[in-house]
């Protein structure tokens, strides 16, 4: 059985499998002793057949010293009967790498090093924490499919309960919650922390206008609207932006105008009727709005004219929240959403979007596949990926395998790949395409875009 080598841990102790050092001892015979010592020997990586195509791995992520006559030699200078040899192996998951030694630079009479070849796996830490009552899923659960990508992960401490507060794509707040709960990690680069929260709110301005009569006032000089669109959701204190009402008797001529912030306000719900409202911590909101014009100037005059109408003008902070899941763009940050308005994901579906997620965090999914020249490892154009998209109903860069592109709208199939660009099409595992992605990814440094840098992604 092959040993597993963690290559994504950089300036890790090769004692225990950490970087992409591999160290074992070289064993020499003395005529006398110390004859063995300052002796030159040579050192050649032997890789397996099957390991990954090298015109889709840099110079910098292939075997030690690919460009040698014959490749991979590497001198070692003997200091005894015993000497530690380190070398390095390739990045891409599955890699397998064996050695043999020999005398002489042109490999002629090498003895091949005995036991088990190395193969190149990579770590995945995670850190993970929840809102109380909010539906998650262990990390570790995905370590089956994720096998087969040579990828592991490793759960850094015990899921924490965080406070719930509001989530967006750019602040975060369970994330430094869940910082400050589980400390530093212990390779932070290669960790990721998975927050699962009530929802994922995308604040937004919404600007509106819309006419009133006095036959829509009650007796006491009141009126409740529906905001447009069933956008404003969330209980924000600065929800109200700018706005301003007009009062018009019934020739058109204005009676009245003031702010409104004097005015209006939000109403509040009861508990609802969802059955997890216990979920909703941060407490109910409906998306109505209450005017109250018993101190509008002129109100009274106003309601007794005939053909009197109203004009109000509002601009409001205006929320929209999703379920599902968001991969922070540069940081290893994944936050996975149960409850968007009153939908919730279902808890089956919660693996599904982790794996999703950790998808983009680990590199995928690219638009161009960088190349390289077999013989230095330079950049050397790219492929383009045919399985790649954006838009047509999601927004990031996604993969149509198994589903079917249309010029707005991806519809997904039973076998869509996992990075489809939403849950319950159908996938819940990594096409053949996105898995060899998945394989080449130098993981040192975690983040949808810090896995390949610029390249890729244009």
């Amino acid at each position: 059985m092959a040993k597993k080598i963690w290559v994504n841990i950089e300036g890790g102790d090769p004692t225990k499998s950490e970087g992409r050092v591999v160290q074992f001892d070289i064993n020499a015979t003395e005529t006398k002793p110390g004859s063995a010592k300052g002796v030159d020997v040579f050192v050649f990586g032997e890789p397996d057949g099957g390991n990954e195509d090298a015109t889709y791995m840099g110079a910098a992520h292939r075997g030690q010293n690919f460009q040698t006559d014959p490749p991979y030699c590497t001198k070692v200078t003997l200091v005894g009967t015993k000497t530690p040899a380190k070398v390095q192996i390739s990045i891409a998951g599955g890699d397998k790498w064996g050695f043999k030694v020999s005398k002489k630079a042109d490999a002629s009479g090498a003895k091949k090093k005995p036991g088990d070849p190395y193969e190149a796996w990579r770590k995945i830490y995670v850190q993970v924490g929840h809102m109380a009552d909010c539906s998650s899923v262990d990390p570790t659960s995905l370590n089956g499919k994720l096998a087969k990508l040579f990828i592991e992960i490793e759960k850094v401490g015990a899921m924490r309960e965080l406070p719930h507060a509001g989530t967006s794509p750019e602040i975060v707040p369970p994330m430094s919650a869940l910082g400050k709960a589980a400390g530093a990690p212990p390779h932070p680069a290669i960790t990721v922390r998975v927050v699962f929260v009530d929802r994922i709110i995308r604040p937004g301005d919404l600007k509106w206008d819309f006419d009133f009569t006095p036959s829509m006032l009650s007796k006491g000089r009141q009126m409740k609207i529906k905001v447009k669109d069933d956008k404003l959701s969330w209980p924000f204190d600065d929800w109200l932006q700018s706005g301003k009402i007009y009062l018009f008797d019934g020739k058109g001529a204005r009676m009245a105008e003031d702010p409104i912030q004097n005015f209006v306000s939000r109403t509040k719900a009861g508990k609802g009727s969802s059955g997890r409202s216990y979920e909703h911590k941060e407490g109910l909101v409906t998306n109505r709005l209450l005017f109250d014009f018993k101190k509008f100037p002129n109100i009274e005059r106003w309601m007794a004219e005939k053909g009197g109408k109203g004009k109000i003008f509002i601009g409001m902070r205006n929320i929209e929240s999703s379920a599902g899941g968001l991969a922070h763009p540069t940081s290893p940050w994944v936050t996975v959403a149960s409850r968007s308005g009153w939908f919730y994901k279902k808890r089956k579906d919660m693996p599904q979007i982790l794996l999703h997620e950790l998808g983009h965090i680990t590199g995928n999914v690219l638009r161009h596949i960088p190349r390289f020249t077999a013989d230095t490892g330079v950049s050397d154009d790219s492929d383009e990926n045919s399985m790649w998209y954006d838009k047509h109903g999601g927004v990031g860069n996604h993969c149509h395998s198994g589903s079917t592109l249309k010029a707005d709208t991806c519809e997904a199939g039973p076998g869509a790949c996992v990075m489809f660009h939403s849950t319950g099409g159908g996938g819940n595992d990594f096409c053949d395409s996105c898995q060899k992605i998945l394989k080449r990814a130098p993981l040192s440094k975690l983040g949808r875009v810090n896995v390949w840098g610029d390249a890729g992604w244009a």
